[in-house]
């Protein structure tokens, strides 16, 4: 989880802070008839940019800016991977495409398609009993994310592995599944869920991490997909009416996992966050009421979508709880994500892991064996 911004993004990147200034010629030099803005919301690892035309075709057609991104090599765009984000969702993934500027070192831009609706942060529901107009968005999200999800799961047309991705990275895993997750977390699945059954902050945690550690080896015939490596409510788009998903972004850190790995975001559909109400400055997950309503809709309709999954409860949720401690079992320390997380400094993952590990009990149950 990236933290709040409170440096530059050129701190945080180990860049000149002189870099901001021969980025935004080198944008405008490449877009000369365009005005250029930061854009408000900027990343952990971009530096963001909005183009608007400077005269206008029509006073009746108000056109979307171009989204130019700079980015260092270690957060570049790898066009591999979006290129098989498009052909998996479609328009909901924008399209990426490299672009020629004369940027200092280790920099690379990028313009990204826009994306219609708003980020699901910024309508993200705060009360835990949801009224009807807000149960009918709430549901529309939870069953466009299960469709959306359900579109990776492999049929006879699905793109296959790209065996061009980081081919000859080092694998030392045993299982044939997670010889072909060669990415940055992929690669070290087993090493980073041993790290967790080590070090997690207490006992309960450190024997779910050796339950996942031990399942996740006999997993056999279980596909391994593009997941978004960074599914959080500012990386989700929805329409602001229906709350039906309009695109998902920033796909940077996305990279090939086992299918299900991805759902540790469902819980962001399903609560929110809050200050605890015993006076102390703690944060607490809270659910919704009718979680259970959701979480059942949720599972029904991804197995409508994917009959493959009926009877493979126990695989989706043994890959799901392992997406659950890889992301939140590891603190973000300037893009660095091999610290351990502990009760000092990362009090909110690991209220993550308690609650989002709690609920998968919960969830085995929901779809039929």
């Amino acid at each position: 989880m990236s933290p709040h911004l409170q440096t530059s993004f050129w701190q945080r990147m180990g860049l000149k802070e002189g870099y901001r200034e021969e980025c935004l010629r080198a944008v405008q030099a490449r877009f000369p008839a365009h005005r250029i803005e930061e854009h408000r919301d900027q990343g952990y690892c971009s530096f963001t940019l909005l183009l608007y035309p400077q005269a206008k075709t029509s006073p009746f057609v108000v056109e979307p800016p171009l989204i130019i991104q700079i980015r260092p090599e270690q957060h570049a765009f790898d066009l591999n991977i979006i290129q098989a984000a498009n052909h998996t969702y479609g328009s909901l993934a924008p399209k990426v495409r490299s672009l020629d500027c004369a940027l200092p070192p280790r920099l690379y831009a990028f313009e990204i398609e826009s994306v219609c609706g708003v980020q699901f942060s910024k309508c993200l529901t705060r009360t835990q009993c949801l009224q009807s107009r807000l149960w009918t968005k709430q549901l529309n999200l939870v069953t466009a994310f299960s469709g959306l999800v359900s579109r990776a799961w492999p049929s006879q047309s699905s793109q296959p592995f790209p065996h061009t991705l980081r081919a000859h990275s080092p694998i030392t895993e045993n299982s044939s599944m997670l010889s072909q997750c060669r990415g940055r977390v992929g690669s070290q699945i087993l090493s980073k869920l041993q790290k967790l059954e080590q070090h997690l902050p207490d006992s309960k945690l450190r024997r779910r991490a050796r339950s996942v550690l031990h399942g996740i080896q006999t997993l056999k015939n279980w596909p391994v997909v593009l997941n978004h490596g960074d599914l959080i409510p500012s990386n989700i788009f929805v329409d602001d009416k229906t709350w039906e998903i309009t695109g998902w972004v920033d796909w940077a850190e996305a990279e090939w996992l086992p299918f299900g790995t991805c759902l540790y975001s469902l819980e962001f559909f399903l609560g929110f966050m809050r200050t605890r109400r015993d006076g102390s400055e703690d944060l607490e997950f809270v659910y919704y009421d009718e979680v259970d309503v959701l979480r059942m809709f949720f599972y029904e309709y991804m197995e409508e979508n994917v009959p493959a999954l009926e009877g493979r409860k126990r695989e989706l949720m043994l890959a799901r709880d392992m997406g659950v401690l890889l992301w939140y079992g590891f603190a973000w320390d300037e893009g660095a994500i091999d610290r351990v997380v502990n009760e000092v400094d990362d009090r909110e993952e690991v209220e993550c892991l308690r609650k989002f590990l709690g609920a998968s009990a919960v969830e085995e149950d929901t779809i039929r064996d």
